[in-house]
């Protein structure tokens, strides 16, 4: 089956990811799905190519592209990240909401299969981003990241229950933990925190983690033209050191495998660090982060100066419970894919 597969996932234009995690999430779902037999082509609406990479990638931009890119395909999947949120509030119709919501109006048009798979929910305020998603939710056969999506889809959908999938980063759990390597030969601290958080972060607060970590290195998740790291304060980045990029998921993950700890609000560090066995601190109070830290199990500081005095902690058990979840939805879109051809 011909399945195009939408997501966040971006190439700059030096031909890179521009948002790790969701080069990571992307590669990750259409990897499983071609395994399990299938033709996938991601959907990429900048227009430059990707310079790596084993997935193909459809240059889409514009309407007029999308419109091509879902025509040629027999199913639609709308995957990965947090795609029902309200990500550019100062536009008035913009973001994940207007792809999103594009993207389901052509493949209904098209009378084309529609999934969405494996996403975060966000709390939406305004009116008409919650119409979007409610719409798309409609539309299609859903599974979502997390239990608390799963109440937010509901209710958008007035009640109706919605199955739990888990992050489809999961899905390359083999491949990343493969790269796991002893403690013992693991030094250093990874901090991958997002931009606001990036700029709380101090001087002391970096001496405080080299004085337990040994050396402290800084991971751009995002690493497009605002990058996390240009977010640092001058006087913190002279006192630890930047993985510079480009950065492919990969490398990402080397680093972080490499590391004794990590401190992130940048979900998909965390994702990695928990399939390598490194522990956590997570960041923040963003609903994703408290949702994460429940799940998975990892030690949790609701600011940058509490997290680097916090004793990192990961737990297996709960690595392998969310990975088991993960497998059984995907049974259940082959399942759906079956049933759709």
């Amino acid at each position: 089956m011909k399945i195009l597969l939408v997501s966040a996932d971006r190439t700059t234009r030096s031909g890179h990811p521009q948002n790790i995690g969701d080069a990571l999430l992307t590669d990750a779902l259409a990897e499983a799905l071609g395994v399990a037999g299938h033709d996938v082509r991601v959907a990429d609406l900048a227009p430059e190519r990707r310079a790596d990479g084993s997935v193909a990638r459809i240059p889409v931009p514009g309407l007029a592209g999308l419109r091509r890119a879902v025509a040629a395909a027999d199913a639609v999947i709308i995957g990965g990240g947090t795609l029902l949120a309200d990500d550019q509030p100062q536009r008035l119709f913009a973001g994940l909401p207007r792809l999103c919501l594009t993207t389901s109006l052509l493949a209904v048009l098209h009378r084309k299969k529609l999934a969405v798979f494996g996403v975060g929910v966000d709390p939406v305020g305004r009116r008409r981003a919650r119409a979007a998603i409610r719409l798309v939710l409609h539309s299609a056969a859903v599974w979502v990241r997390d239990a608390d999506s799963a109440g937010r889809a509901s209710r958008f959908l007035g009640g109706r229950s919605v199955r739990v999938s888990g992050d489809v980063s999961l899905s390359a759990r083999a491949e990343i933990a493969a790269r796991a390597i002893p403690a013992s030969d693991r030094e250093g601290v990874v901090v991958a925190l997002n931009r606001r958080e990036a700029a709380l972060l101090r001087p002391e607060d970096v001496e405080r983690l080299r004085s337990r970590h040994g050396s402290v290195r800084f991971l751009s998740m995002d690493q497009g033209v605002d990058a996390d790291s240009t977010h640092l304060a001058h006087d913190v980045a002279r006192e630890l050191s930047v993985v510079e990029g480009p950065v492919p998921w990969t490398r990402a993950v080397a680093e972080i495998a490499g590391a004794e700890a990590v401190v992130a609000s940048r979900m998909h560090a965390m994702y990695v660090a928990c399939m390598v066995s490194v522990p956590v601190v997570a960041v923040g109070d963003a609903p994703k982060v408290r949702t994460f830290v429940g799940d998975f199990g990892v030690a949790h500081a609701t600011g940058v100066s509490e997290a680097c005095s916090t004793e990192p902690r990961t737990e297996a058990a709960r690595t392998d419970a969310q990975t088991a979840r993960l497998s059984e939805a995907m049974k259940e879109l082959e399942e759906w894919l079956d049933a759709a051809h």
